[in-house]
């Protein structure tokens, strides 16, 4: 029989043990913060109405026996995300799906929609996955620009940052080019005001999202794949040109739908990671009674399947 529970004190120990047999689940967050699990358990302990939620799968017959998960919804996100495993030995259906369950009702609790997750295609973790009721709805892959990027290119057009009236504009690009099922996870796309925005008229032709931390800055493109090669050439540019990365590493996400730039990064020789496999779990909308047995917090939500 397997009991789950909030992540508290007396668990500091095992997760730290299992530092090294740790899946992240959520590339951007470790490229941008660092695996920072033991820290981030103990956040969310103490501060539960933050969005961090640490949980405790073990065999009550068997304590030592533990899964720890972890997941975080930022605020009017609608989708949350699972950001790790630990360990991986323990991580298969008869621990997972009760963890994941767990989870789910406190991220609903805050208004999240959906669950995700990121894993190697046909590993252990992605099959266990989809056992707990996650689906793909997608691939990605992870790029490590060089340290030196292109100069600006006066035959493209130019980049800059995002300004409050860009916000439509870029909603409408996305639902140009966005495959609907990748629409369908994320709902209302959202824009970050620290992004980089190429303006055509009334008319978005690309957004780079930008996502800082200690540990480096991760970009993410929405690029119409009609733009020219120098204008793609200037979004690099303009990456470059940014006093605030200082000695930071630059990483790109490349979505299946974007993988047109990926030549454009081999010319850079950008380095590029294995591609993952994007997985949800739908969470159901109605605003049902939270079970007892699933509350670390005490804000009603809703109720994930």
């Amino acid at each position: 029989m397997i009991h789950v529970r909030s992540f508290d004190w007396r668990d500091v120990p095992s997760l730290h043990t299992y530092r090294h047999q740790t899946l992240f689940l959520d590339s951007a967050l470790v490229l941008t913060r660092g695996r920072l699990q033991v820290l981030g358990a103990m956040l969310s302990a103490v501060a539960l109405n933050r969005g961090l939620f640490t949980a405790v799968a073990e065999h009550e017959s068997q304590p030592h026996l533990r899964l720890i998960g972890q997941v975080l919804v930022r605020n009017n996100d609608p989708a949350a995300h699972l950001t790790f495993l630990s360990p991986d030995s323990l991580v298969r259906d008869e621990f997972l799906s009760p963890l994941v369950t767990f989870l789910a009702y406190q991220v609903a609790g805050h208004n999240a929609l959906c669950l995700l997750a990121e894993a190697e295609p046909g590993s252990q973790i992605a099959q266990a996955l989809y056992d707990s009721g996650f689906s793909p709805y997608g691939t990605q892959r992870v790029w490590r620009l060089p340290s030196q990027l292109p100069s600006h290119n006066s035959e493209g057009q130019n980049w800059r940052m995002v300004r409050p009236e860009d916000r439509d504009a870029i909603q409408r690009l996305y639902r140009r080019i966005a495959p609907p099922l990748l629409q369908k996870v994320s709902g209302t796309f959202l824009v970050n005001n620290s992004g980089l925005v190429l303006r055509d008229g009334d008319q978005a032709l690309g957004y780079v999202s930008l996502r800082y931390g200690l540990m480096g800055v991760v970009v993410q493109p929405i690029l119409q794949p009609e733009v020219s090669a120098f204008t793609v050439e200037n979004v690099f540019a303009a990456l470059n040109a940014m006093p605030f990365l200082r000695t930071r590493p630059l990483y790109m996400l490349v979505t299946a739908n974007q993988e047109w730039l990926e030549p454009f990064l081999l010319d850079l020789g950008a380095e590029a990671a294995e591609t993952q496999t994007l997985l949800v779990k739908n969470l159901t909308t109605p605003p049902l009674r939270v079970p007892e047995r699933y509350k670390a917090v005490k804000t009603p939500g809703l109720l994930a399947l």
